[in-house]
């Protein structure tokens, strides 16, 4: 191992905030911090890469340890983008992380990088178990009333079988679709194991209101709809049930959707749903889940999503986000996807937006969120009004009523 000091392997005190953002998550449609530093952005994806080679885990192995290569760096890269805890597996998964020197005393061992970030994934993994709990528990209860619901997003990690990668995936809510004459009855059925609801949601067009269980991790969303309605034409909710299969998990019955299903609705989720392409968002979390799921299909399962994409008419989003996780993540997809111009052409522009100016991105990001917002369509879809007039200060008033809240939210913060 190449001599260095100790200094750039401990911890600094502001490492705590960092490794803080693993206790809580934030909505999926919100402003990304701006990519400053591209080198920094390369170690990231190059340590997250979904086909590492031996070779390459050296040369990371190396970097760590040359002049001005920051822990902490890195580690704020990977909390402001949601991908702390996949981080800190890959680290221990390729060996990268400094072993602890045998000498230390118990306060500067406490503080070495190492140990501050195996407790944030103990914690990590606390947060997993808690909402795995949950999930069983509500699962047995809808269950028992004959309701067996497509797990959605995060939900279908905590009962993957296969690499332990999945375990990384950090959520912020359990996501069940069930039948829409089933809804009312099993949100009354979480309601008797103690969960609160919203009293007052925001205008809600896919799910009902999000539940949560006080001094829990996390909140449960049951679904009527698998995506919003911006993106249904790629994917209908009927659509996802037919591609749905029963699983089982310690007695307990559920289904999810097929691992290049899974990716394609995550992707949807994404670009359709919270409008990431249109907005030339970098999603570096939904991208990494999207890498890692499919660095593992099978060229059929590829050929097929592929051939969807084509006939709903979004090959070239398609193509985008397969390019964005090659080039972050080393992902292998199919050459027809890496390779068609169009895009190519909106991954190099996504990438370009990352690295624009805050103030910029975030005042294209508001005047989207508006113009989507008080959209006739979507304000007939979310409030049922046909006076376009009439729906659009309901949402006005909800949108005061909330200030706060949502000020923070589509400010990115």
């Amino acid at each position: 191992m190449p001599p260095t000091s100790l200094k750039p392997l401990l911890a600094s005190r502001n490492l705590v905030p960092a490794l803080a953002i693993l206790e809580r998550t934030t909505p999926l449609d919100h402003l990304p911090p701006t990519v400053t530093d591209n080198d920094l952005l390369a170690l990231l994806g190059s340590t997250l890469s979904v086909t590492p080679s031996q070779q390459a885990s050296t040369s990371l192995r190396l970097r760590s340890f040359q002049p001005g290569f920051s822990w902490q760096a890195l580690v704020d890269l990977a909390a402001e983008h949601e991908v702390l805890p996949p981080l800190i597996f890959a680290l221990n998964e390729r060996a990268l992380l400094p072993p602890l020197p045998t000498k230390l005393s118990a306060q500067t061992r406490e503080a070495h990088v190492t140990t501050r970030l195996a407790s944030a994934y103990d914690r990590h993994l606390a947060r997993q178990s808690d909402l795995e709990q949950q999930l069983l528990t509500a699962l047995a209860a809808l269950n028992a009333s004959d309701i067996v619901p497509v797990l959605l997003k995060g939900a279908v990690h905590l009962t993957a079988q296969g690499p332990t990668w999945h375990r990384s995936r950090s959520m912020r809510d359990l996501d069940l679709l069930v039948r829409a004459a089933d809804a009312g009855k099993a949100h009354s059925l979480l309601l008797s194991l103690g969960y609160r609801a919203d009293r007052n949601p925001p205008p809600l067009d896919r799910h009902l209101p999000e539940l949560w269980l006080p001094g829990r991790a996390g909140t449960i969303e049951i679904h009527t709809e698998a995506l919003s309605f911006p993106a249904r034409y790629a994917l209908t909710t009927d659509e996802v049930w037919s591609h749905a299969r029963a699983s089982t998990l310690k007695g307990t019955r559920f289904q999810t959707l097929p691992p290049g299903w899974h990716a394609f609705h995550g992707l949807l989720h994404h670009q359709l749903s919270d409008r990431g392409h249109v907005r030339r968002i970098l999603a570096i979390k939904g991208l990494w889940e999207f890498a890692r799921v499919g660095a593992e299909l099978s060229p059929d399962e590829w050929n097929a999503i592929i051939a969807h994409a084509e006939q709903r008419d979004i090959f070239a989003m398609l193509s985008s986000w397969a390019v964005q996780a090659n080039r972050l993540f080393e992902l292998r997809a199919p050459e027809t996807l890496l390779r068609f111009e169009a895009g190519r052409e909106h991954a190099d522009a996504t990438f370009k937006r990352a690295r624009a100016s805050y103030r910029l991105r975030q005042t294209l990001f508001v005047a989207d969120k508006l113009k989507f917002a008080f959209a006739p369509r979507t304000l007939a879809l979310r409030y049922g009004e046909s006076n376009v007039g009439r729906a659009a200060l309901r949402h006005i008033g909800f949108l005061w009523g909330r200030r706060g809240q949502m000020a923070r939210r589509w400010l990115g913060r």
